[in-house]
């Protein structure tokens, strides 16, 4: 059965009334009188169906306690604002389906279009007059539309233990449009397509595009698996003046600390959840498009046969954080500013390929960040193809925030058009700012370009891999730029491993400073794009040991001076000039040393003569 409203409690009342005249016909209340001047809150007690509303200037419509109210036009949600609406209006009261964020941080009234929970939908909580054609019951809905130009309104949310695994919820052949801010995209506040709980969903061919602050195309949370098939997925941003207006109890725009500017996430997958993305087309504005947040054990986002682009000028493809681990086979990504951010605790993510082919990415700026993260991997597998315009694989700790990911790549395609191909450098967060969260003083106010002084505990080996030591291993493949290690706050080794590879470039420890703004300069939001942009010299090991180790089949052309602290040769001919009018001149410790197979250890330093 098709499905659009609620049984319509009185017919057309003309075509032109007032919210008094309403009142009087369908039963409501007002607490005052309706003199243009003063204030007036009338309380729509049932769900009312009219051709004609108007509503004053100081006017305010509400629900009974324990209840919602939403305005539909023609299907459309719109905000309870002063104004003439006329149509098929609908004032619809729906239940409270009351959502508590973080034990308290904030609680949220949800308003949904559809809400099905245990498998059954739940009438009383869904605002019916918005689901267009739309047929649905507690195991599918198919066709028609959802349009929101209101803010915090949800479209379909499926919770509770709703589907299994071998008959999940079906969504199909739906289209979506929501315009308007969310308030919360942590708690799914605002999302087009919800799902929460233990629920199996699948959505397939939807065509949903939100554009607003926080206002989430798809989010999956709670423990729920969704797959999403042959869909196009659109996120725009809100303006500046937008944004202002948006009070949340977290973020309401991404981060400045990370360098990159936008308000509103494309995708996010939170807690436990598994989200799955197969043919689909993700599109953002700025911010993210596959994005995920404070994920816990078992959480998974995956992308197959799925392009990743942005309109905007800033941005991730995608992100890992918490325990989940991202998959991407087989998919696109043309973005501003990182391919992916790989963030705090063990999430790890890879790219590779099936039948169709293998994953490829474009990064006007960087490849893959990573900050905070403590042993995740990420694999680059064979036939994947990334080209950056700065560093591909930039590393950023400190001495308070250590990052140790373990990088693989095997058989890919490194293009860095700034020939850096990996930076472990020391860190340019500014760090959080003391405020509470969603407060203008959640993050730092500005970052201080330091001077670096590097220093080394001679506690710390820096020939040897340690608990934070970050590795990368990179195999049957040609490397092609430099890679360095300029952490200085504190000891942090780079182990660095090549098994039939053929690298051409400088492998160094070095200094870092900003391209950008000098030694006690200042970093501002406003010039958050210099974060990350830094110059780095070759320079003698400090604390930052460059432990490399080359198997038989690799072999290694420097390009210029080379700082080390272990080096393990396995062919005395498998290191050379790149230049054939020069040649390489080993020195350990000072001491010119013949090159030959061994691990070297100590002041090893690498030159062209």
């Amino acid at each position: 059965m098709i499905k659009t409203n609620k049984m319509r409690e009185i017919g057309a009342l003309g075509t032109s009334l007032s919210l008094l005249f309403i009142l009087a016909a369908c039963g409501g209340s007002s607490s005052s009188s309706n003199s243009s001047s003063e204030a007036t809150t009338t309380t729509i007690s049932s769900t009312k169906t009219l051709s004609s509303l108007t509503i004053g200037e100081n006017e305010t419509l509400v629900a009974p306690d324990g209840k919602s109210l939403t305005l539909t036009v023609d299907g459309v949600e719109k905000n309870l604002e002063p104004g003439t609406y006329t149509g098929d209006v609908v004032l619809d009261v729906t239940d409270q389906h009351e959502v508590v964020y973080m034990g308290g941080l904030a609680t949220h009234y949800f308003r949904m279009g559809l809400y099905v929970e245990d498998g059954a939908v739940v009438a009383d909580k869904s605002v019916e007059s918005a689901l267009v054609s739309v047929d649905y019951n507690g195991n599918y809905a198919t066709g028609g539309s959802l349009t929101s130009q209101g803010d915090n309104f949800n479209g379909i949310v499926v919770g509770g233990a709703t589907g299994t695994a071998e008959t999940p919820y079906t969504v199909y052949d739906m289209t979506m449009n929501f315009t308007g801010n969310g308030s919360n995209d942590f708690a799914g506040y605002g999302a087009a397509l919800m799902t929460t709980g233990t629920s199996h969903v699948l959505a397939e061919k939807l065509n949903i595009t939100t554009d607003g602050c926080i206002r989430t195309a798809v989010w999956g949370g709670g423990s729920s698996v969704l797959t999403v098939k042959d869909s196009i997925i659109v996120g725009n941003s809100a303006t500046a003046e937008q944004v202002a207006g948006v009070s949340a109890p977290m973020m309401k725009e991404v981060p400045w600390l990370l360098g990159i500017s936008g308000n509103n996430r494309a995708t996010n997958v939170l807690e436990g959840a598994q989200v799955t993305y197969k043919n689909c087309s993700v599109t953002a504005e700025t911010w993210g498009a596959l994005s995920t947040d404070s994920c816990t054990a078992g959480a998974m986002l995956t992308a197959e046969d799925t392009s990743v682009r942005f309109t905007g000028t800033s941005g991730y493809g995608s992100y890992a954080d918490g325990a989940v681990q991202n998959t991407y086979t087989h998919c696109s990504f043309d973005v501003p500013d990182m391919v992916l951010i790989v963030a705090a605790g063990q999430c790890g993510a890879t790219f590779k390929s099936n039948d169709l082919g293998a994953s490829t990415a474009t990064s006007r700026r960087f490849g893959i960040m990573w900050h905070k993260n403590q042993g995740g991997t990420v694999d680059l597998q064979a036939g994947t193809v990334f080209h950056t315009g700065e560093t591909m694989f930039l590393v950023k700790s400190d001495v308070s925030n250590t990052a140790y990911p373990i990088l693989k790549v095997d058989g890919a395609t490194l293009v860095s058009d700034t020939n850096v191909i990996y930076h472990l450098m020391e860190s340019d967060d500014a760090g959080m700012g003391g405020g509470a969260p969603g407060s203008e003083t959640m993050w730092a106010a500005s970052y201080t370009v330091p001077t670096v002084v590097p220093v080394h505990d001679t506690s710390v080996d820096t020939t040897v891999v340690n608990a934070d030591t970050a590795l990368a291993t990179f195999s049957n493949m040609e490397v092609n730029g430099d890679i360095y290690n300029t952490r200085w706050t504190a000891d942090q080794n780079l182990k660095l491993s090549f098994v039939g590879a053929k690298i051409t470039g400088v492998i160094s420890a070095g200094t870092q400073a900003n391209k950008f703004i000098p030694a006690g300069g200042l970093i501002y939001p406003s010039t958050r794009q210099y974060l990350s942009e830094e110059t780095v010299t070759p320079s003698p090991v400090v604390g930052n040991g460059v432990i490399v180790s080359l198997d038989a089949t690799t072999t290694w052309a420097v390009t210029g001076p080379s700082y080390l602290s272990s080096l393990t040769i396995t062919d005395a001919e498998q290191i050379t000039s790149a230049d054939p009018t020069k040649s390489v001149v080993m020195l350990v410790n000072d001491v010119a040393t013949p090159i030959v197979t061994g691990t070297f250890t100590g002041k090893i330093t690498l030159f062209l003569q």
